[in-house]
């Protein structure tokens, strides 16, 4: 979302939506934790583990316009 849109255009919800993608994508990496502790297949620990990787990196980017609006919000840094 942040690729396309500027922080200071995204309507709240969008900013909300961003929050709960986020937890939907931790919830995931949350269950590829636990198929890796519970697997023996190397290929498929391998496999993810690059998904968490992939997806946390993802979690971060749609942080970003949260915690810019939150900062800006809270006059810790002008708009944008």
């Amino acid at each position: 979302m942040n690729r396309i849109i500027p922080q200071a255009d995204m309507p709240a919800a969008q900013l909300m939506q961003c929050s709960s993608d986020v937890t939907a994508l931790l919830n995931l990496c949350h269950l590829a934790a636990w198929e890796i502790q519970n697997s023996s297949d190397k290929e498929e620990i391998a496999e993810l583990a690059d998904n968490i990787v992939q997806v946390t990196r993802l979690a971060a980017e749609l942080l970003e316009p949260v915690t810019e609006a939150l900062a800006t919000h809270e006059g810790l840094r002008k708009g944008k």
